[in-house]
């Protein structure tokens, strides 16, 4: 089972946190430190659900975390990292869930595997990388879904239950009961 968390939300965190820690709570120095306009930098800084707001892309993460000589993927941890010795981790994704019929889903292996990204204190995960549509708007075609063992669900819960090494299927509690009777 897994809970998911919007990635551009955390790389807005994060980006915060440079602003503050290491341009001393001033969007003109990040805006100078990273070479973009004050209002471009301003756009970033803005809470998601603003109409006013832009995403951190990949190609924007990877420019502020060189511009800050940071680890590829830093503004993609969530919290537990500091600035100056966040070491990030990875997980391999071999498998991808695919379109299903109804319930089920197919679990297929990739072609080539992908490094994904992982906060560094998380261990025993695994990731599958969504190739279908039915998840959206939840999780978007290509985004991957990363797991850890859990024998129970709470409230609230999302699930990505394994049948087989070739089946499975998603669920969010209270659906999950049906499912953990099989």
């Amino acid at each position: 089972m897994s809970g998911f968390v919007d990635k551009y939300e955390i790389r807005r965190q994060n980006l915060l946190r440079l602003r503050d820690d290491k341009c001393n709570g001033r969007s003109v120095t990040l805006a100078e430190k990273i070479s973009k306009s004050t209002a471009y930098v301003a756009r970033l800084l803005a809470p998601i659900d603003r109409q006013s707001s832009k995403v951190i892309s990949e190609k924007t993460a990877d420019h502020i975390t060189e511009c800050f000589k940071l680890p590829k993927g830093w503004l993609d941890i969530a919290a537990g990292h500091t600035i100056d010795s966040a070491t990030p981790s990875f997980v391999i994704a071999k498998k991808c869930i695919t379109d299903y019929n109804e319930e089920i889903c197919s679990l297929q292996l990739l072609d080539k595997p992908i490094k994904t990204l992982l906060p560094p204190y998380q261990d025993g995960l695994s990731a599958f990388q969504v190739l279908t549509d039915k998840y959206y708007p939840r999780i978007k075609y290509g985004e991957f879904i990363i797991t850890t063992n859990q024998d129970k669900a709470t409230s609230g819960t999302s699930a990505l239950i394994l049948f087989n090494s070739q089946k499975a299927t998603y669920a969010t509690y209270p659906e999950l009961r049906a499912y953990m009777q099989i």
